[in-house]
């Protein structure tokens, strides 16, 4: 995005309407300052436009650019650092401090120095602010205690936002975008989504969303809020267009085919005990087996018997064979 887009967006950040800071807006600065296209504004450029909102005579749009640097620091890195802590932009700072502005302006402007200070104050590129810091103390300026979310100067560059018209479907449910299914970019991994997988909002420290929730998907809020598990999403919480998908029935049958942890714990315990008993009856039997005394089959077998025969009946034919001899 260019210089114009980045102070259109500027404008609607320091509005003098607005009653609190604009964090869409403010967000969206810190994302193009961000990126490392080569058409998306300098942080040279975009710390002058600032630098000029802080120095309006609207007193609320003086704060709000306060604000906006504020969020600028912690968010964009080192090259921002640099065009903020340069001498010129600090002495401005510190004029605006003492020429009587309103309160709280001036409090704000010495509370931000003081956190400068102490966050980057040790290195030797910023040495300007560490000066700058000793002056206001011998001018009587009072600093106010650091919370820790005021000294988190070190954010990581979050990964570059998939672009609108690269993502026809949702990452997570594969529903199809329309006009009335929205995209919405997770600002932890950069995805598109609809608004059903990606309604949670977290503090993304890392990438120095410190004082204020973003939107994220359900797998990255389950990751920052410490549970990588989670819980499965029921049918309720899923569009219905995916509901009534070819993929959400393959999932289906897949969970139900695959035993969970539970059944599969039951089933190593049943085995288990199974093993166990079927061990102890062969330790019994081999028990018995060795108490009782066997007797040597040569000693006590009977003899094998001969096949029957019946002597009768060949009698009784030899009997009348002779009586037939005898009649004739």
């Amino acid at each position: 995005m260019s210089k114009s887009d980045f102070e259109k967006l500027l404008n609607q950040a320091t509005s003098a309407g607005n009653l609190e800071q604009d964090w869409p807006s403010t967000l969206a600065l810190c994302d193009m300052l961000k990126r490392k296209d080569k058409d998306t504004v300098r942080p040279k450029d975009a710390v002058t436009l600032i630098k000029k909102k802080i120095l309006d005579k609207n007193n609320a749009v003086s704060l709000h650019g306060l604000s906006v640097v504020e969020a600028c620091m912690k968010n964009c890195g080192s090259a921002v650092h640099r065009e903020v802590l340069d001498r010129n932009f600090l002495d401005d700072l510190h004029d605006l401090a003492k020429a009587g502005c309103p309160t709280q302006i001036k409090d704000k402007i010495v509370e931000l120095i003081g956190a400068w200070e102490a966050a980057l104050g040790s290195e030797s590129d910023f040495k300007a602010v560490r000066e700058l810091h000793a002056i206001m103390r011998v001018e009587g300026f009072s600093f106010p205690a650091l919370k820790d979310t005021d000294l988190y100067m070190d954010a990581e560059a979050a990964p570059d936002w998939v672009e609108d018209n690269e993502a026809k479907k949702c990452h997570m449910c594969r529903t199809a975008f329309s006009l009335t299914k929205r995209r919405h970019h997770c600002r932890s991994c950069g995805n598109v989504f609809c608004q059903q997988c990606s309604s949670k909002k977290a503090r993304i420290p890392k990438f120095g969303f410190i004082d204020q929730d973003v939107r994220v998907c359900d797998y990255c809020h389950r990751k920052l809020s410490g549970d990588s598990s989670g819980p499965a999403a029921s049918d309720s919480d899923l569009p219905p267009e995916y509901l009534r998908s070819s993929l959400a029935r393959e999932t289906q049958e897949s969970s139900q085919s695959q035993p969970n942890e539970d059944e599969l714990k039951q089933q190593e315990e049943e085995e288990l005990q199974m093993a166990m008993a079927l061990s102890l009856s062969e330790e019994e039997s081999k028990g018995a087996r060795s108490s009782t005394n066997y007797a040597h089959p040569s000693a006590s077998a009977p003899p094998p018997t001969s096949y029957y025969t019946p002597p009768a009946v060949t009698q009784v034919r030899k009997r009348r064979f002779r009586f037939r001899l005898l009649a004739t």
